[in-house]
């Protein structure tokens, strides 16, 4: 296989298509996958973090929801497949992070905090006008503990947010 330096769509804004590596399988060679390092910048510190995927035919099941999970988004979105394409890719990245932080985790805290989270849903369900402010900083909270990454970028999208009004 050839390594060659693809100009292809990156998952965060911020990095340019120069830092994608994919490992393209050569017309002559019978090897029937690539392998895909995909740059992702840490919206807290500018990091990069490499993410490295190897496509293969054993991954068929995961192309397979790939493929039905961006579908079902574009259904939804027909307007511009780019942003929805763009969309279902930090929903992979934040899988990523998340198992990264889970992995280090205690699961009894984790299944303590879904069981919150539900509970705040409820409550919500009850009377979302009583519990909208305690369920903010709740929500706010346990993401911040599950996934620090998003929750700071969350926090600077409503900062500015609410700078612009």
């Amino acid at each position: 296989m050839s390594k060659n330096n693809e100009n292809i769509g990156a998952v965060a804004d911020s990095v340019s298509s120069d830092n994608v590596n994919v490992e393209v399988v050569n017309e002559n060679d019978t090897a029937e996958f690539e392998t895909i390092t995909v740059p992702a910048c840490c919206p807290d510190t500018g990091e990069i973090i490499n993410e490295t995927v190897e496509l293969t035919p054993d991954q068929i099941e995961w192309a397979k929801k790939f493929i039905t999970d961006f579908t079902k988004e574009y259904r939804k979105h027909p307007e511009c497949p780019a942003a929805v394409l763009h969309s279902v890719m930090w929903d992979i990245r934040q899988d990523l992070l998340l198992a990264k932080d889970h992995a280090e985790m205690d699961d009894k805290k984790i299944v303590a905090d879904a069981h919150n989270l539900v509970n705040t849903g409820c409550k919500l369900l009850h009377d979302y006008s009583k519990f909208h402010d305690e369920a903010n900083d709740f929500i706010k909270s346990l993401v911040r503990e599950h996934a620090p990454y998003l929750q700071n970028g969350l926090d600077k999208i409503q900062k500015q947010l609410l700078e612009d009004k």
